[in-house]
């Protein structure tokens, strides 16, 4: 017998997402705790790198980038193999 379902289609995924957003893409594979954790330790070293404000809710792009090397791609969502590979402030 065939399997007939349809393989479910992957989400895009988002260019640049703010906390809560990634905690829900990241919620079945990490802890809220691990999630808020290892995130505000990203933001406090690219702060005090770039010397920037960030805000509360507010994940900026070279942040993002460094979460998606170090945690990987959500589940269910398509992989964006180039904005993996871009160069942010953490690689110097």
């Amino acid at each position: 017998m065939e399997n007939n379902t349809p393989a479910r289609k992957l989400k895009e995924l988002p260019k640049l997402p703010k906390k809560g957003k990634i905690y829900e893409m990241y919620g079945k594979q990490f802890s809220n705790n691990t999630m808020k954790i290892n995130l505000n330790a990203l933001i406090e070293d690219f702060k005090t790198r770039s010397q920037m404000h960030v805000s509360t809710r507010e994940v900026p792009k070279p942040v993002w980038i460094e979460w998606i090397k170090s945690f990987g791609f959500p589940e269910n969502y398509e992989p964006d193999f180039e904005l993996e590979n871009q160069k942010t402030i953490f690689d110097k």
